[in-house]
């Protein structure tokens, strides 16, 4: 269990830095940390409508969810939808809801 919330709060950081769920993993995987003062190193995502999304797309993104949170398809898809189908905000919307 430390484990695993370990590494949910490092790729968090990679997020909240950024970076999207993959890279964020990729990064953790390979053993990389940010340092403690880390600022956005990337642009911000940018919002997608949902109609432009087709629904491989729409399926990608809450599947990444769901993985990276656990949370059922339902709850990945209306974190998605709340977060303008952003992934990493929703990663983070449920993230920061399992704390509440």
């Amino acid at each position: 269990l430390l484990a695993e919330t370990q590494r949910a709060f490092e790729v968090q950081r990679f997020l909240r830095a950024g970076y999207d769920l993959e890279e964020a993993s990729q990064r953790y995987a390979a053993g990389d940390l940010l340092p403690a003062s880390a600022v956005a190193k990337r642009p911000a995502s940018r919002r997608v409508e949902p109609a432009e999304l087709q629904p491989q797309e729409r399926e990608k993104r809450i599947q990444e969810v769901i993985i990276f949170t656990g949370v059922d398809e339902a709850a990945a898809e209306r974190a998605l939808q709340a977060s303008d189908w952003i992934t990493d905000l929703a990663v983070n919307q449920v993230l920061d809801n399992l704390t509440e």
